[in-house]
């Protein structure tokens, strides 16, 4: 039997747009654990944030950090060594992404161009309101390494802001609430770095992408199987990838059901 690796969005994908609740989801994480399969978040969550979603689900695997800033593994998950990665805590970490501060910069220039709302220079209680974080949880979100954010603006405005970051050298990811500018890096290319080490311990990996979002789409890509959920008001990002029949968990759920159903 192959080894499957769930590749998985959290916000909008795996967890519901306003409410952050995974209960419908709950029948696919019980078969991905009795199949012994692997869920590693792919997110643009951060570091802090990730592991506090790792405590929630009760799980110990890699996860995938800003867009694929960076990944990190348990230590002692692979049974080879990780020469290229750097020890943190209870964790290696393999860092894919530019720093942070030279990121803020191109965002901060890109506010003065045409006027989007930076996400380093928004306060906790902003963050609270636009998230519905609590506190603890947006000075979580604020803890970012690897990308610089703003809120999205919209169609038109987007790809203004692409042609004047792609202009500087830097890459720009659009999600559902933030657009997130990077270099070096995207979730394909981490999911493809991470694969590589599953594939050094397991002779057969199946890996099955889920997203919602065009930020999504390089994991998409780079997965053997992919599954893009709807969003909210029931659309979908694109017509490119199999189409998971549910908004964010509901569809979550039917899409790994479906993989793993004679598993």
């Amino acid at each position: 039997m192959p080894r499957f690796v769930f590749f998985s969005d959290l916000d909008s994908t795996l967890l519901d747009h306003d409410t952050y609740s995974f209960e419908e989801a709950k029948p696919a994480l019980q078969r991905i654990r009795q199949t012994n399969s692997s869920l590693v978040f792919c997110t643009s969550k951060t570091k802090t944030e990730s592991l506090d979603y790792e405590e929630k689900f009760s799980l110990r695997e890699p996860f995938i950090v800003e867009n694929g800033g960076a990944i990190y593994i348990p230590r002692g998950y692979f049974k080879h060594g990780i020469a290229e990665a750097v020890a943190e805590q209870e964790y290696l970490a393999l860092r894919l992404g530019t720093d942070a501060k030279e990121l803020e910069a191109v965002v901060d220039a890109l506010s003065k161009k045409i006027g989007i709302t930076p996400f380093h220079r928004m306060g906790i209680s902003e963050v609270m309101q636009d998230l519905g974080l609590n506190e603890e949880q947006a000075r979580n979100a604020k803890d970012r390494h690897f990308t610089a954010s703003f809120k999205n603006p919209g169609k038109e405005m987007v790809e203004r802001a692409r042609a004047f970051v792609e202009k500087k050298g830097y890459t720009l990811t659009v999600g559902g609430r933030y657009c997130a500018v990077m270099k070096g890096s995207d979730k394909g290319k981490a999911v493809q770095t991470l694969l590589q080490h599953y594939r050094k311990d397991f002779a057969k990996v199946v890996s099955v992408g889920l997203g919602d979002a065009p930020n999504d789409f390089p994991m998409l890509r780079t997965c053997d199987k992919a599954f893009l959920v709807a969003k909210k008001n029931g659309s979908y990002a694109s017509n490119e990838f199999p189409k998971a029949e549910g908004v964010g968990p509901s569809g979550w759920n039917k899409a790994v059901l479906e993989v793993l159903g004679n598993a």
